[in-house]
């Protein structure tokens, strides 16, 4: 399925208390998996997005050249392209939507706190 490109103006990203930034792995050769649009190594966090009020909690692909951390219960804003991409899951029963983000993610605000 195509990927369409979201206007990253209104979103805004918090990162809970679990700020754990991972490879995205292969499958099956356990290798870390390379975004195909930009030959970048992909990483993923648990995220929350945040538009117009509505908040989705998703596992957050990044495709970065190199590995970074991110600090918990904090929001970011985006810097770069944030893309969906919508995929089928259980036998094509069911629609669900991947997000990935080419570029960082800037603090907006100071952490929360506990």
């Amino acid at each position: 399925m195509a990927s369409f490109k979201l206007d990253p103006n209104g979103v805004e990203i918090y990162i809970g208390s679990d700020a754990t930034v991972t490879p995205v792995t292969d499958f099956t050769t356990k290798e870390q998996q390379i975004d195909k649009s930009t030959g970048l190594p992909l990483y993923k966090v648990n995220a929350e997005l945040i538009v117009d009020g509505a908040v989705e909690t998703v596992a957050l692909k990044i495709a970065s050249k190199d590995a970074f951390t991110l600090q918990a219960r904090t929001e970011y804003k985006v810097n770069g392209s944030l893309y969906a991409t919508p995929w089928l899951k259980d036998g094509a029963r069911n629609v669900s939507v991947s997000f990935k983000l080419v570029g960082s993610l800037i603090p907006a605000k100071a952490p929360r706190g506990e």
